[in-house]
């Protein structure tokens, strides 16, 4: 899937993610610091063609494979989802969160069960 890489904007961030996008940010980091041992601190925003605004730290992009970051960026984004239905004791998920989900399922999918 194609994507567009753009500088990062707080205002598409925050209408992708709501007030989740700091949390996806940190569970990003996380998981890159994770696996590289060192912490990102600039990102770059990919918008792919399916609409999906995934924050991606500049560093990244020479260490891990894309389909890496994508895994990297699901399980992010999977966490933050964990987080806000703790925080919120189960009540229904923003939809800017849902509409991500399905997004980014979309694009970490194995190639074979699409």
């Amino acid at each position: 899937m194609d994507f567009t890489t753009v500088a990062p904007n707080a205002e598409q961030l925050e209408e992708a993610y709501g007030g989740w996008s700091h949390s996806l940010l940190d569970m990003i980091s996380f998981q890159v610091s994770r696996q590289t041992g060192t912490e990102s601190e600039y990102y770059v925003h990919r918008i792919y063609s399916n609409g999906l605004l995934m924050p991606v730290p500049c560093d990244v992009e020479n260490c891990f494979t894309e389909a890496q970051i994508r895994e990297i960026f699901y399980k992010a984004l999977g966490r933050t989802v964990e987080a806000q239905q703790l925080a919120s004791r189960g009540a229904m998920m923003p939809e800017c969160l849902k509409r991500s989900m399905d997004l980014a399922e979309g694009l970490t999918r194995p190639m074979a069960l699409m």
